[in-house]
């Protein structure tokens, strides 16, 4: 029984000792949480809309995402937050061909364009065909990572809850053939803080989708 007793006391003091060594990065809670949104309102079952714009072949429009704030000191770089996010999608699509128009101007003979005359005015244009990029397989959702940053009311396009920081990612090129399609976009949202991070990659490793219908 007093091993028993000397067991539970020493696991009872390392789980405790690593919230002490480790505290939360967050100001409420001991784990962030992320959104995903299209920055307007969702229809009566969850999903968002996109209105596909009939007089382009491609379509272009964002995604957006908030993300909790670290607000620990001891994990901030040079005082900032380190939030990072990695988007996804089920939706994809393959290039047929590429082709684009290039302007030609001609330095001796070119009109320039007034009040200065220092931009040259194309003489012609000349169609090429990329194609290398055939049978290119593209996402609906650019891929790439960005990362989180504090609101701006000035210049910022999208304004996050509370105190929570924001990103965007670019969906598109849409092409026309998704309309009436429902596609999914995912978040993954990383906050880097060290050694709690390692420590409780659940805590800091959190992802968030949500639906679209391109209409």
């Amino acid at each position: 029984m007093k091993q028993f007793i000397v067991l539970f006391s020493v696991l009872v003091l390392f789980g405790c000792s690593k919230e002490l060594q480790y505290p939360s990065p967050f100001a409420n809670s001991n784990e962030g949480q992320v959104s995903i949104t299209m920055g307007t309102q969702k229809d009566a079952r969850g999903f968002y809309h996109y209105k596909f714009d009939n007089t382009k072949s491609f379509n272009y429009t964002s995604v957006y995402a908030e993300a909790t704030r670290i607000t620990n000191e001891r994990y901030l770089y040079n005082g900032v937050s380190v939030v990072e996010s990695s988007f996804d999608t089920d939706t994809y699509w393959v290039f047929d061909t590429l082709t684009v128009t290039i302007p030609l101007y001609n330095p001796f003979r070119s009109l320039y364009s007034s009040p200065y005359f220092t931009t040259p005015l194309s003489v012609g244009t000349k169609t090429v065909t990329l194609s290398q990029y055939r049978n290119t397989i593209v996402p609906l959702v650019a891929t790439s990572s960005t990362y989180f940053k504090e609101y701006d009311a000035r210049m910022d396009e999208y304004k996050p809850s509370g105190n929570n920081m924001w990103t965007k990612q670019l969906i598109g090129p849409i092409p026309a053939q998704y309309r009436g399609d429902t596609i999914k976009i995912y978040v993954k949202t990383y906050w880097e803080c060290g050694n709690y991070s390692l420590t409780y990659p659940e805590r800091t490793e959190k992802i968030d989708s949500l639906s679209l219908i391109i209409n």
